[in-house]
């Protein structure tokens, strides 16, 4: 009986449909305002009183894209636009920043050999303004997406194509006006409200290099490098050879002492055979001094015979030394995949159907970093960090998916290098897969503080 109710209702929902259906639709205004935003946005500019030259272009742009001029679609099309696939987490809707970029120089086109020869561009199909590529963020509220745990996963990133006369707070407030009005078709289909954080224009002014971070950074990599240079030559150049000789003196000096004991014992061999170098003198230590021995520290030849010696010192388990490495392994790989999750477009994938790799790293991480425990790598840690607070200086100017590190790290950087971030939230942590660092600290400092206690 309930089979037949629902067989009769759809019966009739679709019989309502099909009596309401007046034939395709030739408004182009109203299907792109229920399913470009793009559009939504400039129609809504349109409708308002400003007078900003923001909103004088985004007009423009809606009176191009009906007359079909070539450089307002290039615009739209460059945008992002809604899609499916929601349900796993699909919050990227990011269009083509490179194409946006594109849409500056005049091009050959020809959609296909077949019609006819291959035209050239004009001015006209250039846009009457400066354009640039915009990120809008923003937040829904639909209960049709996985629950992944990850960090902002409801935030929602679009990629617009707009002139460089906006700026975010106006494009937000006109943004935020179109998801009010629930034309969006989109909106209506997931039955979900988009609530505006912000929009960030794109556009690399290179004012990180000015930026005391950068700046700092970069003298610490020069001040590296020169220190690699002058340290290699001189180990090269000048200790390398001394040692050399030395190593020749010494031998000189053995062969010194066998020929004076066979003198004692009676050998008539000539003292004058002797070599020059049979002297105690050369077989002191030689003192190269405390500056000496700190550019030896940065000679890339012989760190590089240290780093490459696969050579086992005895008394030494080898089986410990695999561990290491493999340890070493699936740490990278694990945090490797952990680090991008929250970049991934339908990111429950990654928790649903983990591809082998994934699913064996983050399977033996717990495991593993145990065994990870015991390595002191703070040096390459501080310049991997240093670099990463660089990267997060410039890297936002241009990239529309934010990591949360770009927010992060330029508060909390400090936390890092007094290994103490692993006392804090999760979201307050900067480099979240370094926690493991700060542990390895913390187990060190209070493990030798109960071993000082027991010796007293």
């Amino acid at each position: 009986m309930a089979t037949l109710n629902t067989l009769m209702l759809l019966a009739l929902t679709v019989l309502s449909v099909v009596a309401t259906y007046d034939g395709p639709s030739t408004n182009i205004d109203d299907h792109l305002m229920r399913n470009s935003i793009f559009y939504g946005l400039v129609a809504t500019a349109s409708m308002e009183n400003s007078t900003s030259l923001c909103s004088k272009h985004l007009i423009e742009i809606a009176d191009g894209i009906v007359n079909r001029n070539r450089w307002a679609m290039k615009l739209i099309d460059a945008s992002g636009m809604p899609s499916g696939g929601l349900h796993w987490g699909a919050i990227y809707w990011l269009g083509s920043k490179t194409q946006c970029e594109a849409t500056r120089v005049l091009h050959d086109f020809s959609a296909s050999p077949s019609l006819g020869p291959v035209t050239k561009e004009t001015t006209e199909d250039l846009p009457p303004f400066p354009i640039a590529y915009f990120a809008a963020y923003f937040q829904h509220d639909s209960d049709i997406q996985i629950i992944t745990h990850v960090v902002d996963e409801f935030r929602m990133v679009l990629g617009l194509c707009l002139p460089m006369s906006c700026d975010g707070p106006e494009l937000t407030t006109l943004l935020q006006k179109y998801f009010n009005s629930k034309i969006l078709a989109h909106q209506n289909l997931y039955n979900t409200s988009y609530q505006m954080e912000f929009v960030r224009k794109l556009v690399d002014d290179y004012s990180w290099l000015r930026d005391y971070k950068t700046i700092t950074f970069l003298s610490m990599i020069a001040v590296t490098l020169m220190m690699c240079a002058v340290g290699t030559v001189y180990d090269v150049k000048f200790y390398q050879p001394m040692i050399k000789s030395r190593k020749s003196a010494n031998m000189s000096y053995k062969n010194g002492i066998e020929i004076a004991e066979n003198i004692v014992n009676g050998d008539t061999t000539d003292p004058k055979t002797m070599t020059d170098e049979f002297t105690i003198e050369n077989h002191k230590p030689i003192d190269f001094g405390l500056g000496c021995r700190i550019l030896r520290c940065f000679s890339m030849y012989s760190n590089n015979k240290i780093i490459c010696n696969t050579n086992v010192s005895s008394g030494s388990h080898e089986i410990i030394h695999g561990l290491r490495f493999l340890s070493t392994i699936v740490v990278i790989l694990s945090h490797s995949v952990l680090a991008v999750i929250p970049a991934y477009d339908n990111g429950a994938l990654t928790v649903l159907k983990p591809n082998f790799i994934g699913l064996f790293s983050l399977g033996l991480v717990n495991y593993t970093v145990d065994t990870f425990f015991c390595i002191r790598i703070t040096p390459s840690y501080m310049i991997s960090f240093a670099m990463s607070v660089f990267v997060f200086t410039w890297r936002p100017k241009i990239a529309p998916i934010l990591n949360t590190n770009y927010e992060i790290c330029p508060k909390y950087w400090w936390r890092n290098l007094l290994y103490i971030n692993s006392f804090f939230p999760r979201t307050e942590m900067c480099l979240g897969y370094t926690w493991y660092l700060s542990d390895d600290m913390q187990f060190f400092v209070v493990v030798s503080f109960c071993l000082i206690l027991s010796t007293m």
